[in-house]
């Protein structure tokens, strides 16, 4: 209901974050070729099924142990604002150690590297002792901006039966070596090809403003709609609408942006008509939302045919095409109206109050895929 000054009429946005889609991961795996010796322990040709791959995983590499046992693999995720690099190793084997470097340039000198060219293990960024048995282990790192590109160097220490009985063997991600005299590697990812497989969100500032109840006081935040406005109802002039358009800025997206929503948290949208009496008189009180492209084009409207009313929470798939030419920024226009009739009574004076749209974002995800 609407607080009284003699009639208040409050609407309260609340825009926040958005559903995950997620797309189906990657059936790529980037095998060496297989050695199958006369023990069937080391036979692991056809054996990847058996380790599951999140659906967030937009590459996978082979873990290999002393540059010929294939003991399991490497995953490479990004979900939200995070990477998340996952060593899963066959149950015959058990990680001992592991140890993670992650850069995001091109040049693979940025590892941590001797003189010498080979990498300094105990430099690396993330390290783990792990306990007898464990079989899987996650890294999750937090990314504020994804990066068009990086390369991650992942070792593990495994302990497994190979031909001398129950060994310790140092086990690299499979990829480019550093060195032609050395086992170890480092493997790149395109983030770009990675798909619809993290979202990211953008936000921008909240705003507190005042829907105008008539045309004369109708415009464009903020040249309208800063201060309160008010508007007397009479017989002789029973109906007033006013409107205000407000721009939503977003910036900062990330280059094949796409399969985005818009979501927002609705207080008090009175789609369908309100009764509001007082005094003798009875007001009959409507409000509706559009949204608008950058041309001025409709993208939705709510009004009374929506389903949903007054607190509700509303999601809407905004289509790729403002997302055009890798397009980094786009505007949205909202026109928020305000619709108020006097059907019974001689006259009321009516003023509305401040409304405000906090927590405004959208979010989406990178679009490409597995090439």
């Amino acid at each position: 209901m609407k607080n009284l000054l003699t009639l208040s009429v409050i609407l309260v946005l609340t825009f926040f974050s958005c559903n995950v889609d997620q797309v189906n991961p990657s059936e790529d795996v980037f095998d060496l070729p297989v050695y199958t010796l006369e023990n069937e322990a080391f036979a692991h040709e056809g054996r990847s099924a058996a380790l599951s791959m999140d659906e967030n995983v937009c590459t996978r590499v082979n873990l290999i142990a002393n540059d010929f046992y294939k003991v399991g693999f490497v995953d490479f995720a990004m979900a939200y604002d995070k990477i998340i690099i996952t060593y899963k190793i066959y149950d015959d084997w058990s990680l001992v150690e592991t140890r993670l470097s992650l850069v995001d340039n091109v040049n693979y000198m940025d590892f941590p590297m001797s003189t010498s060219g080979e990498p300094m293990l105990d430099n690396f960024e993330y390290y783990t002792s792990h306990q007898d048995g464990i079989t899987e282990y996650s890294y999750v790192i937090e990314q504020d901006v994804f990066q068009d590109n990086y390369k991650f160097s992942a070792f593990a220490l495994v302990e497994g039966y190979g031909i001398n009985g129950l060994e310790t063997m140092d086990a690299w991600g499979f990829g480019n070596r550093f060195d032609l005299n050395n086992i170890a590697t480092y493997s790149q990812i395109y983030t770009y090809k990675c798909g619809a497989k993290y979202t990211s969100c953008i936000e921008i500032d909240d705003m507190e403003f005042y829907i105008p109840l008539q045309p004369s006081t109708s415009g464009t935040f903020p040249e309208a709609g800063t201060n309160s406005d008010d508007v007397t109802l009479a017989s002789e002039q029973s109906e007033t609408e006013g409107f205000l358009d407000v721009e939503l800025n977003f910036s900062g997206f990330p280059k094949k942006f796409g399969n985005s929503t818009l979501s927002i948290t609705f207080d008090d949208l009175d789609l369908e008509t309100e009764l509001i009496s007082s005094d003798g008189n009875l007001v009959e009180f409507f409000e509706s939302f559009q949204l608008m492209d950058e041309s001025g084009n409709l993208i939705t409207l709510l009004n009374d045919k929506h389903y949903q009313d007054g607190n509700f929470v509303w999601t809407y798939q905004l289509p790729n095409s403002l997302f055009a030419d890798d397009a980094q920024s786009i505007t949205l226009f909202v026109r928020l109206n305000a619709n108020l009739t006097l059907t019974e009574g001689d006259g009321l004076r009516v003023r509305n109050t401040m409304e405000r749209m906090i927590d405004i974002s959208i979010c989406g995800a990178l679009l490409g895929g597995i090439e």
